[in-house]
């Protein structure tokens, strides 16, 4: 009797949704599940793909992963599958149930607006590749993210006595947002990788009363993944956002959120990434009631008295 038969096979997951779960599990406790890191890789580099996942055949994809066919199968019987064929399958019919709720939500914003949606000739709205995929990277944002989750953390961020942010390289832009609006609404918020870049001197002091905010997207830049882990290890709350369920910045994390910038471009795209920001910024002012109005009038009587604006 072989390995494999002797043991009890894991029920398959039924939906892309439960697959990228496993991803984040895994990642948040490494050596904790069934799979090894390198299967976890692959596994993370195939539900951020789930398009190439569905159009390729085993050895083309296996190609595209530089890996053997025989890892795509071996990883698919770790998951609960017969074999690679039903693990595709997986893939393929969240394809359509996607493609299906995106022209869902189209027709929705139609029926809401009661206006007529443009069409493709139409020279008033031109199309473009990278319109095309911020929308698309939108709504799979939106799609993912978890209430509770979002409550969490803006309580986090109200809360906590320090708050800290690290966005660095592409990111710095989105970590400096973020900590220049949500300064408009309490003190004692640090955006680390500015002038000077003294990380080490600007993290000193933080302890568990703290809460640690991560941006970044793959390839992840090391300075993020050492601040995130001490940052863990000094108890503070940290919360990451990166554009991989793989991420290995998702193993620090107490709150990760999964950020879509999928693209043909060089560049990583952040529409979602601001909207995942801005969401949060309006979540901690909601939280905070009226006392927001207060606080904001006292900064705009700075901004008067020194006629910045």
């Amino acid at each position: 009797m072989s390995k494999r038969s002797s043991q009890i096979d894991p029920i398959a997951p039924t939906s892309l949704t439960a697959l990228r779960s496993i991803v984040e599990a895994q990642c948040e406790a490494p050596g904790k599940g069934s799979l090894g890191p390198r299967s976890l890789q692959l596994l993370g580099a195939l539900v951020d793909d789930p398009e190439q996942v569905s159009l390729h055949g085993i050895s083309q994809l296996a190609a595209l992963q530089n890996v053997n066919p025989s890892t795509l199968t071996r990883l698919a019987h770790r998951l609960g599958f017969s074999g690679f064929k039903e693990f595709q399958k997986l893939f393929r019919r969240d394809i359509v149930q996607s493609s299906r709720f995106y022209s869902s939500q189209a027709a929705r914003h139609h029926r809401l607006r009661g206006d007529a949606l443009p069409s493709h000739d139409d020279k008033a709205t031109p199309q473009h590749p990278v319109s095309d995929s911020e929308l698309n990277n939108l709504l799979k944002t939106i799609e993912g993210l978890d209430k509770d989750t979002l409550e969490t953390v803006a309580a986090h961020l109200s809360e906590a006595r320090r708050v800290y942010i690290i966005g660095l390289r592409g990111c710095y832009s989105a970590a400096h947002y973020f900590g220049y609006y949500l300064s408009f609404l309490r003190s004692d918020v640090i955006t680390l990788g500015g002038a000077g870049f003294t990380l080490a001197e600007d993290l000193s002091a933080i302890g568990p009363e703290d809460t640690f905010v991560a941006i970044t997207f793959h390839p992840e830049t090391r300075q993020t993944l050492e601040c995130c882990k001490m940052a863990r290890e000094m108890g503070a709350a940290v919360v990451t956002a990166s554009n991989s369920a793989a991420s290995p910045v998702r193993a620090f994390g107490h709150h990760n959120f999964n950020v879509h910038s999928d693209g043909p471009f060089f560049f990583n795209p952040v529409a979602a990434l601001f909207f995942l920001i801005e969401t949060l910024i309006a979540q901690v002012a909601d939280s905070m009631g009226s006392e927001v109005i207060r606080i904001l009038k006292q900064r705009e009587t700075v901004f008067g008295k020194l006629e910045i604006e």
